[in-house]
């Protein structure tokens, strides 16, 4: 579901407070503002939180596009979206 271009996509957003949401079966990026006027959409992470938590180059190297990809895509299946 979550796929490395997401990742790429949330990283590299001009949005103001870039979120990567599902809503209705589909992921996209989103800002913080209408993230918090949408409460249907499930937040996966913003870029705020990738780049708090992974050391990442600019750009990010594709394997570790892949890496974030992944462990995205488990956090939202855990969730059982």
């Amino acid at each position: 579901m979550v796929t490395a271009s997401h990742v790429k996509e949330l990283l590299g957003s001009p949005l103001d407070d870039p979120h990567l949401v599902l809503e209705t079966g589909r992921v996209f990026v989103q800002s913080g503002t209408d993230v918090e006027k949408d409460p249907s959409s499930l937040v996966i992470a913003s870029a705020r939180e990738l780049r708090d938590t992974h050391d990442l180059a600019d750009p990010p190297a594709d394997e570790v596009l892949e890496t974030i990809a992944a462990l995205l895509d488990d956090r939202v299946s855990k969730l059982g979206a």
